[in-house]
């Protein structure tokens, strides 16, 4: 197993913490505002968070393809994390829920910068496959703060019903998407 310096370490700590943070503010929101969008939200955060450390785990070792295993497994994990979050976006088009536009952009637009924060300090560290695939999610995660602010800016104009649910629904299908291209390079070591 390969030295890692500290800066190394401390950029995976570093996205670590913060995305850890964001996903409990989220999960806390989510729960709080009945959002499906926020709880999606959040819930992708948590799987980043869960991809940042299979990968800093893996970046110890010189093998790339040491990196198989722990990608498979984040795919899978992703995978299933995306049919959960569908299965309950689905559920609120049943319930809709109008959460507060204000928390929705609140939330939205903190999730697009700590993601970028967390993406930046990992992309200043060498490139490899092992380090893609948290910096990848972490841009879809970037993404997927977008649609909830961008829901929240719509509710905040009079458009209500079921964009909640639409936007955790639309949520589910990047992260879905996401696990099939983190299956396929992991399929490629």
């Amino acid at each position: 197993m390969a030295k890692q310096t500290r800066s190394q370490s401390g950029a995976y700590i570093y996205s670590f913490t913060i995305n850890t943070a964001l996903t409990i503010v989220e999960l806390t929101a989510g729960i709080a505002s009945g959002s499906a969008a926020i709880l999606a939200d959040g819930i992708q955060n948590l799987s980043d968070s869960l991809v940042i450390a299979i990968s800093f785990v893996a970046s110890g070792s010189r093998d790339q393809r040491a990196a198989k295993k722990p990608a498979t497994i984040d795919a899978l994990i992703l995978m299933f994390i995306a049919l959960f979050i569908g299965g309950m976006a689905f559920h609120k088009l049943d319930n809709p829920s109008n959460p507060p536009s204000q928390l929705l952009m609140f939330i939205g637009f903190l999730s697009v910068v700590i993601n970028f924060a967390a993406a930046a300090a990992l992309k200043s560290r060498k490139r490899d496959v092992i380090t893609k695939a948290p910096i990848v999610g972490l841009f879809f995660s970037a993404l997927s703060g977008l649609i909830v602010f961008g829901a929240g800016v719509l509710s905040y104009f009079g458009v209500h019903g079921h964009l909640d649910a639409y936007a955790g629904i639309f949520i589910a299908f990047l992260l879905f998407y996401r696990s099939l291209g983190l299956l396929t390079q992991a399929r490629a070591l």
